[in-house]
């Protein structure tokens, strides 16, 4: 039996647009964005997304040697 996961839309918009913002150069600096939420957690669906599509692009960074 296959597992499935259901992820509120809220969450999955954020890690899109975390995503989106990098892809485009809205945000240049990953490292700073998150450290803006170490000072400030997410408080949202939305804004835990965006955090965890932020990491996201780090670990590929690291993965890459980049």
């Amino acid at each position: 039996m296959d597992n499935v996961i259901f992820l509120n839309s809220d969450y999955s918009q954020g890690y899109k647009c975390a995503k989106e913002e990098v892809a485009s150069g809205e945000i240049y600096c990953i490292e700073s964005s998150l450290m803006l939420f170490a000072q400030d957690p997410a408080d949202n669906d939305f804004q835990r997304g965006f955090e965890k599509g932020l990491k996201s692009l780090i670990k590929k960074e690291n993965k890459n040697g980049l």
